[in-house]
């Protein structure tokens, strides 16, 4: 079995097609999503599903994580 491609996507605004494309193809996984606007990445980051601590402001930080 070859390892889904993990992907974050920065900007939740027309990012939002490409977190939803992420989440469509099998052999890819959202794992981090970052925006500078607090309010839209808590609501679109719930409801595309990635964890609270996933979700970034900073993409800078969200960068640095090992996973990617």
């Amino acid at each position: 079995m070859t390892a889904k491609t993990r992907a974050a996507v920065i900007g939740l605004g027309v990012g939002m097609a490409h977190a939803k494309g992420y989440q469509a193809n099998s052999s890819a996984e959202l794992i981090a999503v970052c925006d500078i606007d607090p309010v839209r990445l808590r609501e679109r980051g719930d409801l595309l599903g990635v964890p609270r601590e996933m979700q970034f402001r900073d993409y800078n930080e969200m960068l640095k994580l090992p996973e990617l």
